[in-house]
């Protein structure tokens, strides 16, 4: 009786353990440091205080962490009614060549969702993020805001060799915008 009651019990944490479908934590750790690496290269390609060359150089980085350069990066300002999409390479320029004077990008808040098992043996999760916009010109702020994205994270790893994975990101969508009120 003992050991069937020990058995019914394992079963039970090993059906939980993998119905969360949870990569291994060196996995998950390879993840947070590409999505920091990200968040990195966008707050750099930002800084006109950085050379342009520089920051081009960031722009080809902060591309290859993803599937491709077309991957889609969803914007929304307060502005637009609906999100626009562009490729994620543009996005970079578009953000490297904003006519501000000065642009801080903060991200005070990243979550990463649950990750499930493929049939074929990969990861597929998504990070969400909270993302602060400020600019300025002339000295004075010009737009702010704060925005809350999902980003679609694919973990693989190449056919037959399950000790080195490849993290990729995918798409970026805006779930909301907001104007930042009394700065």
């Amino acid at each position: 009786m003992k050991k069937i009651f020990f058995l019914i019990i394992c079963s039970f944490f090993f059906n939980v353990s993998f119905s969360q479908n949870i990569p291994p934590e060196e996995i998950l750790k390879e993840v947070k440091d590409k999505i920091n690496f990200f968040n990195s290269c966008i707050s750099y390609v930002a800084d006109k205080k950085n050379s342009r060359e520089d920051r081009n150089s960031m722009i080809e980085s902060a591309v290859g962490l993803f599937e491709s350069e077309n991957n889609i990066m969803y914007i929304l300002n307060l502005k637009d009614e609906k999100p626009k999409k562009i490729r994620i390479k543009t996005y970079f320029e578009h953000l490297r060549d904003l006519p501000y004077d000065r642009v801080e990008i903060s991200f005070p808040e990243v979550k990463y969702e649950q990750f499930e098992l493929n049939p074929d043996a990969n990861y597929v999760g998504t990070y969400s993020y909270t993302q602060i916009f400020r600019s300025y010109k002339d000295g004075k702020k010009a737009y702010s805001d704060i925005v809350q994205k999902d980003v679609e994270i694919n973990v693989y790893a190449p056919k037959g060799d399950k000790d080195n994975w490849n993290i990729k990101l995918g798409d970026i969508n805006v779930n909301s915008v907001e104007k930042i009120e009394n700065e």
